[in-house]
């Protein structure tokens, strides 16, 4: 249960005129350039490319379990998501509507967080920006190489950007240079954390969660990213040095080890940050979850199907729902990993992974209160249909039927899914509470869903009491 914190009006009104102070000098001059017409090429990108306006980040909020006290709480209620509590005012808790959107924000840190941090790219999305452009965004700062140099430099380079808000402003002729083919949806599976716009968008993140996000921590963020976007404007092809800011010159080796030496810099102050961010969204999650707990508890307890029993299995109540559409979100994964061990000749089973996934849904399951040997039991019975079902596809290959077209996915970056997808499994069966799932109820959906039989009846063990 998260706990509630209470300020006094002296002591929150002195942390917002901190927070005053602190973004003032970063607002005030733009406000002063917007007044005059002007434009700052690295100072004003943070207003621009995000939505949170000057006056937004000026404002300050005190967080989620934060309640303010005292008469001058009350000018609180005039901003969206405030709500008296008893004598004082806090921020409401999270809307059904937004779980899935948060939800969301959360597996993205999440994700990001578990994988390997990529380097070596050298900001070279900047340069692909402007590669064989007729046009480019900042015409009125030089670049440093003439046309023809830029262009050769771009194409003896190996293009890798990650990032689809980075990908989307290259050129048309650059985006075939790349290796990757970011998309929106891909997201989820391509944002690592050494990227600078992954570490970038941590500010957007902290303000997307407004008001339930300490304005401390918004600000953090913003600072942060306030000095990525100085390195990637250093590291550009445009030469800043009349701004005070000397080129990253990314084209020698010299300049190549600088901006990495940067860019891990940058990487291991934003791992905090995006830690702090995925505490924010399980805090602003959990009472949601809790809400289904609550209805288990009253009395909505499944049950396993007797064996042989020929009547049609009951439906699944509600609660039940986000257990076992995490289920079958996981073994869906099964196709891509049966391709990809398919492509690269990597067998189906793979002891050492399975024990250290088992290993880590046990440590999860431990935090969460849970019985760690009904989760281990549980999580392995997960792990054996995902086996059943990739020995599934690859016989049907095998037979010469329905071979995927295009590359397949790489086994690493499915294993991050997988990781994932196993710990929002967990998550969902703490926020449910105790479980004795209908074994027939589960089959049948999953059966319904496309898998084997075979795999939706392992899989619909190992769960309950």
């Amino acid at each position: 249960m998260s706990t509630v914190e209470r300020l006094g009006e002296d002591d929150w009104m002195a942390r917002r005129a901190l927070h005053r102070a602190r973004v003032t000098p970063w607002i005030g001059p733009r406000l002063q350039r917007t007044s005059l017409h002007e434009r700052h090429p690295v100072e004003d990108f943070l207003f621009e490319y995000y939505s949170y306006r000057p006056a937004q980040l000026l404002r300050w909020h005190p967080g989620a379990g934060v309640i303010l006290e005292g008469p001058g709480a009350a000018e609180y209620l005039a901003f969206k998501g405030y709500v008296r509590c008893g004598d004082g005012v806090g921020a409401d808790g999270l809307p059904a509507e937004r779980e899935a959107a948060v939800g969301w924000i959360r597996d993205l840190l999440a994700g990001t967080a578990l994988r390997a941090g990529q380097f070596g790219c050298f900001g070279l999305h900047e340069w692909a920006m402007v590669y064989r452009a007729r046009e480019v965004r900042h015409p009125t700062w030089p670049l440093r190489l003439a046309a023809g140099d830029l262009e050769a430099f771009v194409e003896s380079q190996a293009l890798r950007c990650s990032h689809f808000d980075a990908f989307r402003f290259f050129t048309p002729e650059a985006k075939p240079l790349n290796r990757l083919q970011p998309t929106r949806e891909s997201a989820l599976d391509l944002e690592q954390p050494a990227c600078l716009h992954a570490n970038m968008d941590l500010y957007k993140w902290a303000y997307k969660l407004t008001p339930w996000t300490p304005s401390e921590l918004t600000a953090d963020a913003f600072e942060l990213a306030r000095e990525i976007r100085v390195c990637d404007m250093r590291a550009s092809p445009y030469d800043l040095s009349a701004l005070g800011h000397e080129p990253i010159r990314i084209e020698t080796e010299d300049g190549r080890r600088e901006y990495e030496r940067m860019q891990r810099d940058l990487a291991d102050r934003a791992a905090p940050l995006r830690r702090r961010l995925i505490s924010l969204c399980d805090r602003l999650l959990e009472p949601l979850r809790e809400t289904r707990a609550v209805i288990a508890a009253l009395g909505v307890v499944l049950f396993f199907s007797l064996p042989g029993c020929a009547t049609t299995p009951p439906p699944l109540p509600e609660d039940a729902e986000p257990v076992v559409e995490w289920m079958a979100r996981r073994l869906a994964l099964a196709h891509d990993v049966a391709w990809a061990k398919w492509a690269t000749g990597l067998p189906v089973r793979d002891p050492e992974r399975e024990r250290a996934v088992v290993e880590r849904a046990v440590l999860q399951a431990e935090a969460a209160g849970l019985d760690p040997v009904a989760v281990s039991r549980f999580i392995a019975a997960q792990i054996e249909a995902s086996c059943i079902q990739q020995e599934f596809w690859m016989s049907k290959w095998r037979s010469g039927s329905g071979l995927p077209p295009g590359d397949p996915p790489t086994v690493d970056s499915l294993r991050t899914r997988i990781d994932l997808a196993t710990s929002r499994l967990v998550a969902e069966w703490a926020a449910a509470g105790p479980l004795t799932i209908a074994r027939g109820s589960v089959v049948s959906k999953l059966v319904a869903e496309g898998f084997s039989p075979a795999a939706a009846k392992v899989a619909g063990t190992g769960i309950g009491r």
